[in-house]
C-alpha cells in the first residue's frame, strides 16, 4: 500500500509541475521544468 501511495504522490507532483502550479516556474518553460525535476528528484533527463 505504501508503494502505491508514493507512486500516486509522484504522479501528482509531476502533474503540478507540468500544469504550471509551481509558483516560480512558468507553465511553458520546459527547460526550467526539466532543471527543477532534476534538482528536486535527483534524476537525469
Amino acid at each position: 500500500m505504501q508503494g502505491a501511495l508514493t507512486t500516486i504522490q509522484g504522479y501528482e507532483a509531476m502533474h503540478m509541475i507540468r500544469k504550471g502550479q509551481i509558483r516560480w516556474l512558468k507553465k511553458g518553460d520546459v527547460a526550467g521544468q526539466v532543471h527543477f525535476v532534476n534538482r528536486t528528484f535527483g534524476v537525469a533527463a
